[in-house]
């Protein structure tokens, strides 16, 4: 995550019309930026599981599995 938080730092000091990228399913295409930067987050798929308060935080790339199949790993 630190590489998209130093890629809108980048878009933020040198002025450029910025875009995230999720999986690739945006509609119309709106992440082109002709002369602007678009971030890419289809390599961030990590998911980590709190088993005490039953939450998922699951990145915006392309994962995979499905979430089906997080919630059914046996705990490490």
């Amino acid at each position: 995550m630190n590489d998209i938080l130093e890629a809108l730092k980048f878009g933020l000091n040198n002025s450029l019309r910025t875009a995230v990228m999720g999986a690739g399913h945006q509609f119309m295409g709106v992440q082109l930026l002709p002369n602007g930067l678009t971030i890419g987050t289809s390599n961030c798929t990590a998911v980590d599981v709190d088993p005490d308060s039953q939450t998922a935080y699951v990145q915006a790339g392309d994962l995979p599995f499905s979430t089906s199949e997080v919630s059914n790993r046996p705990e490490s």
